[in-house]
């Protein structure tokens, strides 16, 4: 229920490399993935000025396993018209690695900023 196709939204995602002893971030790629807004407390639907700071990800398993811990993500915003290997206009990043189970995964995306109207 989680992965219904119907409610896929997109989210484009750059993986945090290293490239001479700094990290980097890989041009995004555009996943059709499934979220929902959570409370920063737990896996509770949140409302009011907490609505966009914190959300769930739900997907495959294939599709997981190319995320890590602090990938950045453009979530409500868009992406730059050209490559930036830092991601400085991203809105969220991954937090914590990509929890995997048989036939499904899910992951937190956290707002960059606690300021919703940026």
């Amino acid at each position: 229920m989680n992965n219904l196709r119907r409610n896929k939204r997109s989210i484009y995602i750059c993986n945090k490399i290293v490239e001479n002893d700094r990290y980097v971030f890989s041009n995004p790629i555009k996943y059709d993935l499934n979220y929902q807004p959570l409370s920063s407390d737990g896996e509770v639907i949140a409302f009011g000025n907490d609505y966009i700071n914190r959300l769930l990800v739900y997907t495959s398993p294939e599709i997981a396993k190319n995320f890590h811990n602090f990938d950045r993500a453009y979530v409500f915003v868009d992406i730059p018209e050209t490559a930036d290997k830092f991601c400085t206009t991203a809105d969220f990043y991954i937090d914590g690695e990509p929890l995997i189970y048989l036939n499904d995964a899910k992951f937190y995306l956290q707002r960059m900023t606690g300021d919703e109207n940026e």
